[in-house]
């Protein structure tokens, strides 16, 4: 059996066909036998119409640039990702403290959880966002 692909415009394989049948050369390019791949996303092929593969991608944020040949990482995705990770952790820690809660804590604890807020809030401004987050520890877990 040969494999063969198709790509898009970009280089990335759209479809697979295994067969030992003929088929158009000018619609799938033929795989080589020594390239071994998981998904077809490993797949890829250069403007040189070279055939090969390429790194997996590294998370949901990235997309390939097919000039550079490399993954990219798209920083209003992977900054929305972000914004929803944090209102997720807001909403699973510091907006459940009622009131009575807050009344009930001494000093150091209204201080940590002022802390933790604020340093949720400051999320986007540290250096590297959104490429790069350390995200504070919750009080709760300290």
């Amino acid at each position: 059996m040969i494999r063969y692909a198709q790509f898009d415009g970009g280089g990335s394989a759209v479809a697979f066909l295994e067969t030992s049948s003929p088929v158009d050369e000018r619609v799938f390019a033929r795989i080589p036998d020594n390239l071994a791949f998981e998904d077809s996303s490993e797949v890829y092929r250069r403007a040189s119409g070279e055939i090969v593969k390429r790194a997996k991608r590294p998370s949901p944020n990235h997309r390939w640039d097919a000039g550079l040949g490399l993954w990219l990482i798209d920083p209003a995705r992977a900054a929305q990702e972000i914004r929803s990770e944090r209102d997720r952790r807001f909403a699973a820690t510091v907006d459940r403290i009622s009131a009575v809660r807050w009344a009930a804590m001494n000093d150091g604890q209204r201080a940590a959880w002022t802390s933790y807020r604020q340093s949720l809030l400051d999320i986007t401004h540290q250096p590297g966002f959104p490429e790069t987050i350390i995200w504070p520890a919750s009080p709760t877990e300290l």
